[in-house]
């Protein structure tokens, strides 16, 4: 078991590879009671990936997996814990801070005079480990550069 401490002082034990527990606390302890303070989902998102990046350094594991793992706990709970927050929200928009360099390597891809099927492979090596939402926050930054 690790046993790791949230910047709010809870303290929270699970199992390596087993993130439940500390992903159920995140959205409790973090992303809810920012969202709750500001009300603003990217940002209460990213303090909330920040803190499990952060947990993982502490815990000696991948900081890359944190990400994903926070996303796609968030994710599943969008229609339990987000829904329960004050505010009417359809949507929750996730801003991922990498967005500039996979927009740069899609401009070198494009650049660089590839066939059709180079380009997309290429593509799909870049965009494979992004989950639901950075895909479609590429896709909407790829379509208002082209406007």
């Amino acid at each position: 078991m690790t046993k790791v401490t949230l910047s709010t002082g809870k303290v929270i034990e699970f199992e390596a590879g087993k993130f439940e527990t500390l992903m159920k606390s995140l959205i409790e302890e973090i992303l809810i009671p920012h969202y709750k303070n500001n009300n603003d989902w990217p940002d209460a998102i990213q303090v909330t990936i920040k803190e499990a990046k952060q947990i993982f350094k502490t815990a000696n594991m991948d900081n890359y997996d944190a990400g994903l793992i926070c996303l796609n706990a968030i994710e599943e709970a969008t229609g339990k814990e987000i829904a329960q927050l004050t505010g009417h929200v359809n949507t929750v928009e996730i801003l991922f801070q990498d967005i500039d360099d996979y927009l740069q390597e899609i401009q070198k891809m494009l650049d660089a005079k590839f066939s059709e099927e180079k380009i997309r492979l290429e593509l799909a090596k870049l965009i494979e480990k992004l989950n639901r939402f950075e895909i479609v926050e590429l896709v909407l930054a790829l379509a208002s550069k082209k406007q």
